[in-house]
């Protein structure tokens, strides 16, 4: 096959699956780092032609998603994320609605530190670590936490949706051991007693 066949967009995405099978990104890596015949008479240049029309058509489907000036590209303008209440296919919009988180840009992705999964239709979040702490051994009041979206399961309740900017900025909140630093940082009480 000549390198122009392969750089053609049309032809590119089933031949290249037959190439690169599941298309993992150790096996498109290699395949490119040692381009072979597959690539044509010229395996290099066949391998290069076929870069450089996947970055034309990269930098076409990010200008329409993003914008034309790059400047002001980023990347929580696409990534983010927004939850939705799980009764949410069950009930009309405008119930459904107030149940929703907002939503929030969120940086990352499946390769780093803050790793988060995301649909490709519309780059929103889908997996990722929802609780996150960080323990001090030495002092454990000193150690943090976060969860998302919030502490609270309630709709009604300030703490079902208070969290989650902080969790897409990787902020925490202090997540106490002691008594003492319980009290301190308690905002709120709940006391359950049994029906008598």
């Amino acid at each position: 096959m000549s390198a122009t066949a392969w750089a053609e967009p049309y032809r590119f995405e089933a031949a290249g699956r037959a190439l690169f099978g599941s298309l993992s990104r150790p096996v498109v890596l290699a395949r490119l780092a040692a381009p072979d015949a597959v690539f044509g008479a010229d395996p290099a240049a066949g391998r290069d032609a076929v870069m450089l029309e996947t970055l034309k058509a990269a930098l076409q489907d990010v200008k329409a998603k993003a914008g034309w000036d790059s400047a002001a590209w980023q990347w929580g303008q696409l990534h983010h994320i927004q939850f939705e209440h799980e009764l949410t296919p069950f009930l009309s919009e405008a119930l459904a609605t107030p149940l929703q988180t907002p939503r929030y840009p969120v940086g990352g992705d499946n390769d780093t530190l803050h790793r988060t999964s995301y649909r490709t239709s519309d780059f929103r979040v889908t997996s990722g670590a929802s609780y996150r702490q960080v323990i001090d051994l030495a002092d454990w009041d000193n150690s943090l936490a976060i969860n998302v979206p919030g502490q609270s399961a309630d709709p009604a309740s300030p703490y079902d949706k208070n969290l989650i900017e902080a969790w897409a900025k990787g902020e925490y909140f202090p997540m106490a051991f002691s008594r003492a630093k319980v009290d301190s940082l308690r905002a709120d009480r709940l006391v359950l007693r049994p029906a008598r």
